[in-house]
């Protein structure tokens, strides 16, 4: 047991098979959380409180990046691992990691123009199948790239041949989600076992406009590049509402509101689909 500093935190992910871990570039932190559910009882026998019996295993997680894309989607199963610090305190030796076959839940990439920051992204997880292991092993990852920043990035809409950039955009997020379900029964062991469930995703354009530039309920296709040329294709998102539209008087602060989009599967009779900047199709599933 000994206290040490998450400077050396990676993450590496790998496909449920076997085979070797894959460096999760650009990471900035990852979490766990892993635990049981006891079951409760108070009886006749419990003298006014409460017994507990071990309940079912269950755990979750997330990491969050610099980037376009983490390499993992939502509904997708994968091999978690987790490489904490080095036992010895120095660069490059084993240590404390933990690993486990885990399934995607969401995925968000966000773009902020205000800051012309670097592209970011989160993702979630949770169990798939056993419980958490550990180990001391070595991970690392020496990607020596820059990632790209958002000055001259932009977000379209428009038919395809068609498409105009959306004017004085602040951020946008793109959220990718599985309804992942959860299911325990004779065979799981007491682990909580999850299997892929139904694809969405969500929306958020934040621009400094005080007009509603796009119709409420209107179907829209999206480009929105993560290089000068590469992109997140969106067909369709279905504009639910604005929010946030605030005047403020007192301190003259620019006007802005929020677009938010939901998925829409289909445009009248045009099947949608959403396609990673690397052209492979996440949505509809194959």
């Amino acid at each position: 047991m000994a206290v040490h500093s998450g400077k050396h935190g990676i993450v590496h992910v790998a496909n449920p098979a076997g085979g070797t871990g894959v460096k999760e570039p650009f990471v900035t932190d990852w979490s766990l959380a892993d635990g049981q559910a006891p079951e409760v009882y108070r009886a006749s026998n419990t003298r006014g409180g409460q017994f507990v019996n071990a309940g079912v295993v269950d755990w979750s997680g997330g990491f969050n990046g610099i980037g376009a894309t983490p390499l993992i989607m939502p509904g997708e199963m994968f091999d978690f691992e987790g490489y904490t610090a080095p036992t010895d305190n120095a660069y490059g030796t084993t240590g404390k990691t933990y690993t486990g076959e885990a399934i995607c839940d969401s995925v968000t990439i966000n773009w902020s123009w205000a800051a012309s920051a670097s592209l970011s992204w989160s993702a979630t997880f949770s169990a798939a199948s056993a419980g958490l292991t550990e180990s001391t092993i070595l991970l690392d990852d020496v990607t020596n790239t820059l990632p790209e920043i958002m000055c001259a990035l932009a977000i379209e809409t428009g038919a395809a041949g068609a498409e105009v950039a959306l004017p004085n955009v602040v951020s946008a997020a793109l959220t990718l989600s599985a309804d992942n379900q959860s299911f325990t029964n004779s065979t799981t062991g007491s682990f909580t076992h999850r299997k892929a469930g139904n694809f969405n995703f969500t929306l958020a354009v934040t621009h400094q406009e005080e007009a509603e530039t796009i119709a409420k309920g209107t179907d829209t296709r999206f480009r929105i590049y993560t290089t000068a040329s590469l992109f997140w294709l969106i067909e369709w998102a279905h504009l639910a509402n604005y929010s946030g539209l605030t005047v403020n008087r007192t301190s003259g602060a620019i006007i802005e509101s929020t677009m938010n989009f939901v998925m829409q599967g289909t445009s009248g009779s045009v099947l949608g689909k959403i396609v990673k900047p690397d052209s492979t199709v996440v949505w509809p599933i194959p």
